[in-house]
C-alpha cells in the first residue's frame, strides 16, 4: 500500500514559505510515473492526505493530484486505460460524503479536464449538494461535459431547492 509520503518527500519544499522551485523535468516524469505505477493504491493515498481547508499544509499532495490529472487530460500521453481508471476514481472520492467538501470541491475541479458522459449520470446529484463549493463545483463539471449532461441535470430539477435550482439552470443554458 502506498503512503502519501513516497511521492510528497519527492516534492521541494518551498522556498521561504512560499514560493516553489518546479521539479527539473526528469524528476517530474519519475515522479508522476511512479506514481501511475502505483495506480488506485497511490492516488487514494495522496487524496486521504488532503487537508478539507486549502493551504493547510496539504499542498504537496495538492499539486501531485493536480499534475497526474493534467497529464491524464492528454490520453495520448497517458493510455485511454489510464486516464479512464483516473477519472472513475476521482468520480467515486468525489461522491464519499465522508470526505469533507474542501476535498470534493478540489477533486470535482479536477474533473473539469477528465469527466465525460459516462460520469454525468454519477455527478449530476452533486448539483444538490448542501455544500455550497461542491454544488459549484458538480455543475461546473457537468457544464465541461456538455450535452451528455443534459438529461441527469434537468433529472436533477425536481425537488431541488432554489440555491440547486440556480446551479442547474445555470449549468443547462452554459450548455444550451
Amino acid at each position: 500500500m502506498s503512503q502519501a509520503s513516497d511521492f510528497t518527500d519527492r516534492v521541494p519544499d518551498l522556498v521561504d514559505g512560499r514560493s516553489f522551485h518546479s521539479l527539473a523535468p526528469d524528476e517530474a516524469a519519475d515522479l508522476l510515473g511512479d506514481l501511475w505505477q502505483a495506480g488506485e493504491a497511490g492516488v487514494e493515498a495522496l487524496v486521504d492526505a488532503l487537508d478539507a481547508q486549502e493551504g493547510s499544509g496539504d499542498w504537496k499532495a495538492r499539486f501531485l493530484l493536480h499534475a497526474l490529472a493534467n497529464q491524464a487530460g492528454d490520453a495520448v500521453a497517458v493510455g485511454a486505460d489510464q486516464r479512464a481508471a483516473l477519472t472513475r476514481q476521482l468520480t467515486a472520492m468525489a461522491l464519499e460524503d465522508h470526505r469533507p467538501p474542501g476535498v470534493r470541491t478540489f477533486l470535482l475541479h479536477r474533473l473539469q479536464w477528465l469527466a465525460g458522459d459516462d460520469e454525468a449520470p454519477a455527478l449530476a446529484p452533486l448539483v444538490a449538494d448542501p455544500a455550497p463549493d461542491v454544488r459549484d463545483a458538480a455543475a461546473a463539471v457537468l457544464t465541461a461535459v456538455g450535452e451528455a449532461a443534459i438529461e441527469p441535470l434537468r433529472g436533477q430539477l425536481e425537488g431541488a431547492g432554489p440555491a440547486s435550482r440556480l446551479a442547474i439552470e445555470h449549468a443547462l443554458l452554459q450548455i444550451d
